[in-house]
């Protein structure tokens, strides 16, 4: 593959990122707000027990960590395309 259609192809990753990780932040923050998850008024497949207390806000956190790391995934291909291309002159 060329290196501009790598780069693109990073650039539509990156930008994907961010539509990925907003809703998991969201819910992160519904859950350490209520102190309850799945938050009430959350759409499910089906009925699940609620975990409340000290192990939703666990999930909380690790949704809100899960929403970083999906944006730091999209953010490295460009970097390190950028980065390429700098180095190929």
């Amino acid at each position: 593959m060329s290196l501009p259609l790598l780069l693109m192809l990073g650039i539509a990753l990156a930008a994907a990122a961010p539509l990925l990780a907003l809703p998991l932040w969201r819910l992160g923050a519904k859950v350490l707000r209520g102190g309850i998850y799945p938050p009430p008024g959350t759409r499910l497949l089906r009925p699940v027990a609620q975990v409340h207390g000290r192990a939703a806000r666990w999930r909380g956190h690790l949704l809100r960590l899960l929403a970083l790391l999906v944006l730091l995934a999209g953010l490295l291909p460009v970097l390190a395309l950028l980065a390429l291309l700098r180095l190929s002159g």
